[in-house]
């Protein structure tokens, strides 16, 4: 959670693995972002910005050399949040009629040099 003074503006759930939209993916490798919401007062402030860089530090805390998630396909201005923080395009699917898009982030797990 993300607080302003005594009110939650921004949250995000991190999953130790996410098997319905990334079946094929080895066990240990990521941590799995879902769920991440600014509060619509506060949007275009960073925030968003701010907790991915938040859920990107605890995957390299966990040891976790990626960072993960899905959002619907149809939502660019979205897309072009995570693409911009450096997200990679990985693949769209359809999952249970969903239309979505996954992305991967590469995180410094503090394990070199």
């Amino acid at each position: 959670m993300a607080w302003q003074s005594d009110r939650p503006v921004g949250c995000y759930v991190l999953l130790e693995d996410d098997p319905l939209f990334w079946p094929e993916a080895p066990a240990g490798e990521a941590l799995y972002l879902h769920k991440l919401a600014v509060h619509p007062e506060v949007q275009g402030q960073g925030l968003a910005q701010t907790l991915l860089q938040h859920a990107a530090q605890q995957a390299a805390l966990r040891g976790r050399p990626h960072l993960r998630l899905d959002t619907a396909t149809q939502r660019p201005r979205l897309r072009a949040v995570y693409e911009t923080f450096g997200f990679r395009h990985v693949a769209d699917r359809v999952v249970k009629s969903w239309a979505v898009s996954l992305y991967d982030l590469t995180v410094q797990t503090g394990s070199a040099g």
